[in-house]
């Protein structure tokens, strides 16, 4: 009995550790990934591509904030200022960022800062779908792809290059 204790142990701890990596929609490309092409598609924003530094915030709600703390990582690896953000704490801390990052479960803050010139981002393609986020990158059919829903950017003042929107989806 005391070996199958044992045996049981490492698979207790993989599933903990992989228990933030589950939180995150199915269909959506890993942090790292997501970070290295939010960075690239930022760039050919007109507004955010002057800024030597982009300040982003993922806002996370109670049952994803192991999420956001791995792309607030996987963000400040790849350049980007990031910090997590509650919904709660969200509204006083509008200021602080030029691009919002909704995780699952935060779809209510959008109303919070629509309008206010934040471009809003997310991995999940309903957000992008429903013109809760701007731009969203997902995975299909096992490749990278960009949705932009370009009556949210209008709405939030945001106009992306023309060679972006050839490489994207747009749904809106």
């Amino acid at each position: 009995m005391g070996s199958a204790k044992l045996l049981f142990l490492p698979l207790l701890i993989l599933v903990f550790c992989l228990a933030p990596l589950q939180a995150m929609a199915s269909g959506t490309l890993a942090p790292k990934l997501q970070a290295k092409l939010f960075k690239k598609v930022l760039s050919f924003d007109k507004e955010l591509g002057n800024h030597a530094i982009i300040k982003l915030g993922v806002v996370y709600s109670a049952g994803t904030r192991q999420v956001a703390t791995i792309l607030v990582n996987e963000f400040a690896a790849n350049g980007i200022a990031a910090e997590a953000v509650s919904m709660e704490e969200l509204g006083e801390k509008t200021r602080n960022y030029d691009v919002l990052y909704l995780t699952e479960g935060t779809e209510a803050s959008a109303a919070t800062v629509q309008g206010s010139g934040l471009l809003r981002v997310s991995g999940l393609p309903d957000f992008a779908n429903q013109g809760i986020v701007g731009i969203a990158v997902t995975e299909m059919k096992g490749k990278p792809r960009i949705l932009i829903h370009q009556g949210c950017l209008s709405a939030d003042g945001h106009e992306f290059s023309s060679k972006l929107l050839k490489l994207a989806t747009v749904v809106g």
